[in-house]
């Protein structure tokens, strides 16, 4: 007669869904981890190809104009001008961010090497800081801000950096007017 608990330790069948269970969620967790990694890569991304795009207007002293964004009834010229930008910054960023949680801060500085100012924020939310576009030849810093939802920050990675569950996106660009 044959020991039960010889038979038990050399029996191999199922040796391979035990192994995998081992390796399943350390690999599951990777794979997450890395998705969520691109989608803040790339939401970074296209961040900045719509900041970049959008600050033209600025550049060329189009959104210098008045009628460049005429307010709705009940809407200052401020408020007008910011979603009027807002928008275009959202022609180039698609579905993948909510174009009305997109922050923006346009203002002039005095030199190239003047220090950027702080992140606009207000009882720590993200607000928009403005928008004062310049003058011809007065250098402009155009900079927008969003903050991204993050699924997947396996064990403390570093991807949230705003808060609870959020990463900060932020994209800049410092230019010289054109003499318009």
């Amino acid at each position: 007669m044959q020991n039960p608990h010889r038979s038990f330790v050399s029996d191999q069948r199922g040796a391979t869904a035990v192994e995998f269970a081992f390796i399943a969620l350390p690999f599951l967790a990777l794979l997450f981890g890395i998705i969520q990694l691109a989608v803040i890569f790339f939401s970074g991304s296209v961040l900045d190809t719509g900041v970049k795009q959008a600050a033209r207007l600025v550049l060329t002293g189009q959104a210098q104009e008045d009628s460049w964004a005429p307010p709705e009834e009940g809407q200052n010229t401020l408020d007008a001008k910011i979603a009027k930008f807002r928008s275009e910054i959202c022609n180039y960023t698609g579905t993948l961010l909510n174009c009305n949680n997109i922050k923006l801060d346009i203002r002039v500085l005095g030199r190239f090497d003047d220090p950027i100012p702080g992140i606009p924020m207000e009882n720590g939310e993200l607000i928009d800081g403005g928008f004062e576009p310049g003058d011809r030849n007065e250098i402009v810093m155009v900079r927008a801000m969003y903050l991204l939802p993050v699924y997947a920050d396996i064990l403390g990675s570093g991807l949230i950096n705003a808060g609870t569950n959020k990463r900060l996106i932020v994209s800049t660009v410092v230019f010289e007017n054109e003499p318009f």
